[in-house]
């Protein structure tokens, strides 16, 4: 996958979190396994 489709990717599925669609490859990634770790945070709290 390259970073078109990722960020198509990223924009189909969050479109709510625009910060999430912006950087390198592995930033992107990285953005996504945090917003995804906190949000499953959030709801065991």
């Amino acid at each position: 996958m390259d970073i078109i489709e990722l960020s198509e990717y990223v924009k189909e599925n969050y479109p709510e979190n625009e910060e999430l669609w912006v950087g390198s490859k592995k930033i992107i990634i990285r953005k996504i396994l945090n917003f995804k770790r906190n949000k499953m945070n959030e709801e065991d709290l």
